[in-house]
């Protein structure tokens, strides 16, 4: 049902409000895009979108043009529909300065969905506030650049690895390069450094090391300092923490410290090796193949067709992996070699729903490995439910909820948002009071599975209707911390977490990610839940991109044998492709007729400018929708129908939707 609702949510944004951009061509997939007239750089740098990757791709050469005043000085990209959609930025040879000289133009500033950047080997300036707050976790820096401006990689929250070589050229950090840079706990700086500007790494409070190749910067402006600069309010904790290492014989260093900093004499160059093995199933790769002492170190599972990751294993190396199912997971690299191996078992059956076809516990490792009972307890110490209470039942597991596979009733499967939810911190699951209800009076077993194998086997009990007077439930709360009071979708959010139709995108902290997008896959799996989960029997699957075993196959052959898809027309379906305006009013508007709901008339349909740029089997969609009030358009009277929705977009068209035909 929740992620039925999803989807619904998903053809709701095909309302969002986005800025337009000036193309110079566009297909459904790419735009192509060069600076306004006004800009400097005019013809001499060209863009390219990819609007179903994320990946926007620049060409050209001289200097990418700044973000900020995009409408004067010329960058389509600085748009928020770019912001909105670029995961991925590649810069090609040719281009020199990512922003003009000596700017503070933020070219990619507040690209939050960015995590990969590739800087060709001809950037020679990387200009102020060039990725500040992006989602980048990791960077590389080619040799070609001298310096980073103010705040070049400022407020990167997310960032723990920025790899210079020591071949690089660079020879200045500007003031707030690399302020607020949280997660970042270590950094080499080439032996070419000369001058590390002030706040360079203020308010990184788990910085605890930096490395220098070379002799002592000449300029060496209180790098933690606070504030504009303009006063020197040191972080003291960050000044006790911090050890800048050198290598003995270079110029200008003292021990034990230096410039009011802990000093230390090591080997910068003294580095380990990482190596990494993986089972059958799936390949594993780290972030580097050789690091120093408390590099930040990233490892990524990537599972093959019919697989899934299960787990890490120190094989050698003093590291210890707190949360060894993470994928990807995140480790400080000792003064050792190190490795580790990936785990991978087979996945034979939908791990959503967890139909037949795998083992009674669903473990497939080592015999003789199927970890401890977890510590468990019913919140609130409740374990009975009385009939007519309208109470629910929540059971609290004490392991980590990325490992959860299914839970069973009496030793039966139970659906799901249909019988139960399960949500983070640690696993909590909570037993529907409209499911309890139908249950007969007295003891229950209830028993929860876990991919490594761990079972929790517990029991309740049901109680015949009494006198006792229903609970009033509470008011809903807004669970999430990137979801505010002000926003315009908040009442939709907290409708479909609520309801059960949509869940946070991470638990620690809660996060709802409202500007990501919605696949094709999750927006059939939500309304196959809404309708039921029902049974595919021996419906056929049409599609050659629709693999069996994945979490939509069944919702695609259900929607596909009722008549609410029917993918591309090539033998696509596109269950990973990012759902569009139109897809979404299309899909729900078939799924209104198979419920058998007609659609309000709350207003008249005057069209929107870009009417002929909608497809022919969505153009009644759309009509229908504007009218019962479940889509609007986009400032200029635009639908953009090739747009795609983002997750608060989906939520607010879900709301809507289900507030239109009353359920």
């Amino acid at each position: 049902m929740k992620k039925a609702i999803s989807l619904i949510l998903t053809l709701v944004i095909l309302l969002a409000i986005i800025p337009t951009i000036a193309p110079t061509t566009a297909t459904a997939a790419e735009i192509t895009a060069s600076c306004y007239d006004s800009c400097p750089a005019k013809g001499t740098v060209t863009s390219q979108l990819n609007t179903v990757t994320g990946v926007l791709t620049f060409y050209g050469s001289g200097a990418i043009c700044d973000g900020w005043g995009f409408e004067t000085h010329g960058a389509p990209w600085a748009s928020q529909e770019y912001r909105d959609i670029v995961t991925s930025i590649i810069i090609n040879e040719g281009i020199t300065s990512i922003g003009f000289p000596y700017s503070d133009g933020a070219a990619f500033a507040g690209y939050t969905k960015l995590t990969s950047v590739t800087i060709a080997n001809s950037v020679e300036y990387i200009q102020g506030r060039a990725f500040f707050d992006t989602g980048l976790t990791s960077v590389t820096i080619p040799d070609s650049v001298t310096a980073l401006g103010f705040a070049a990689f400022g407020d990167n929250t997310r960032l723990t690895t920025v790899n210079i070589s020591e071949n690089s050229r660079m020879t200045t950090i500007g003031a707030f390069a690399f302020g607020n840079c949280t997660a970042l706990s270590t950094i080499t700086l080439p032996a070419s450094i000369t001058e590390v500007g002030a706040g360079a790494f203020s308010r990184c409070p788990n910085l605890r090391s930096i490395y220098f190749r070379g002799d002592a910067p000449t300029v060496f402006s209180h790098p933690f300092v606070a504030g504009d600069g303009s006063t020197v309010v040191v972080y003291s904790f960050e000044k006790d923490i911090v050890t800048l290492y050198y290598e003995s014989g270079k110029i200008g260093w003292t021990t034990p410290t230096w410039e009011g900093y802990r000093t230390q004499t090591e080997s910068v160059t003294t580095a380990n090796a990482i190596y990494i093995t993986s089972s059958t199933g799936g390949t594993a790769l780290a972030s580097h193949d050789v690091a120093p002492k408390d590099t930040h170190i990233t490892l990524t599972a990537s599972p093959n067709s019919g697989f899934r990751f299960l787990r890490w294993e120190v094989e050698s190396g003093d590291i210890t992996l707190s949360t060894p199912n993470a994928n990807p997971i995140v480790f400080a690299m000792p003064n050792s070699e190190v490795s580790v191996r990936a785990v991978f078992e087979p996945t034979t059956a939908n791990n959503e729903t967890g139909a037949s076809g795998e083992s009674d516990t669903g473990y497939t490792g080592e015999v003789g490995n199927i970890p401890a009972v977890p510590s468990h307890s019913f919140g609130n110490g409740r374990s009975t439910y009385t009939k007519g209470s309208g109470e629910q039942l929540t059971l609290i597991i004490q392991k980590d909820f990325s490992l959860f596979r299914d839970a069973r009733h009496n030793g039966s499967p139970l659906m799901r948002d249909t019988h139960y939810r399960v949500e983070r911190g640690s696993t909590i699951i909570t037993l529907h009071a409209e499911h309890l209800e139908t249950m007969d009076a007295g003891r229950h077993s209830l028993e929860v599975r876990f991919t490594d194998g761990a079972i929790v086997t517990t029991s309740f009990t049901v109680n015949a209707a009494s006198d006792v007077q229903p609970i009033t439930p509470a008011l809903p709360v807004n669970p999430f911390e990137d979801v505010f009071g002000s926003d315009w979708f908040i009442d939709a959010v907290i409708y479909v977490y609520d309801k059960g139709l949509m869940e946070g995108t991470s638990g620690s902290p809660m996060l709802f990610s409202p500007n990501t997008s919605t696949t094709r896959g999750m927006i059939v799996t939500i309304l196959h839940r809404m309708a039921g989960s029902p049974d595919v029997g021996d419906i056929s699957n049409p599609f050659d991109d629709v693999e069996e075993g994945r979490y939509y196959a069944n919702a695609v052959k259900w929607a596909v044998a009722n008549g609410i898809v029917s993918g591309y027309g090539d033998g696509r379906y596109g269950p990973e492709d990012n759902i569009t305006r139109e897809q979404l009013a299309a899909i729900l508007n078939n799924y209104s007729k198979f419920i058998e709901k007609n659609l309000p008339v709350n207003r008249d349909y005057p069209g929107f400018s870009d009417d002929t740029n909608i497809s022919n089997y969505a153009r009644e969609a759309v009509e229908r929708l504007f009218k019962a009030s479940i889509i609007n358009g986009k400032p200029g009277n635009i639908f953009d129908p090739q747009g795609t929705a983002t997750r608060a977009e989906v939520a607010t068209m879900l709301k809507a939707f289900f507030d239109a035909v009353g359920e």
